[in-house]
């Protein structure tokens, strides 16, 4: 066997285990929602309690069902995901269930433009650089993460289908259910 023949070989071993050890790390069910925070876009809502500006944190979240999906101005399907979301949001935020809708686009004047056309109450969250979004491995737009009030994975979709709509008030009832009432006058410890 040739030095070319042996080096090729070993290469393409190299970029097999490398390829196979990314995937190895996405974000799965049944693992723990990596820890975030970031800056918000919308003005004023009051609805969500988020002001502009303000920042969110994934930890501040933990005793709530969070809902984390990643969007972007150019995805077709997250024209209709993103007011699907927000009825989801109407539907049960008094019951616990928190909805980030992380937007991706470089340039915030896309997702403003975006959002102008797509007018919603959803926190709207700005990861330009993409940090959030590769922490939660996301491969594709529109992509969402349904935590648990622990803060674990326990749903994720690719993607977007009308179908979809259904499959996630199942699953936030399920996880709202499970949610544990704190006492009035015990403390935590």
């Amino acid at each position: 066997m040739s030095n070319l023949t042996k080096s090729l070989k070993i290469t393409g071993c190299l970029i097999l285990v490398l390829f196979s050890c990314s995937w190895a790390y996405a974000a799965s069910v049944g693992d723990i929602a990596p820890l975030f925070t970031l800056p918000t876009l919308h003005t004023s809502v009051r609805d969500t309690g988020v002001l502009a500006g303000d920042t969110v944190s994934l930890k501040d979240l933990r005793g709530k069902v969070v809902f984390v999906n990643f969007w972007a101005s150019w995805c077709g399907p997250c024209r209709k995901e993103l007011p699907e979301l927000d009825k989801l949001r109407r539907q049960y935020q008094k019951n616990g269930l928190v909805i980030l809708a992380i937007n991706i686009d470089k340039s915030k004047k896309k997702a403003l433009s975006f959002l102008e056309k797509q007018p919603n109450k959803l926190s709207i969250l700005l990861d330009p650089k993409k940090k959030v979004a590769s922490l939660f491995k996301v491969r594709g737009m529109p992509s969402s993460f349904v935590l648990d009030s622990r803060g674990i994975i326990r749903y994720i979709h690719l993607g977007y289908s009308e179908k979809d709509t259904t499959k996630w008030r199942k699953e936030v009832e399920t996880l709202l259910k499970e949610v544990k009432p704190k006492k009035e006058g015990k403390e935590d410890k």
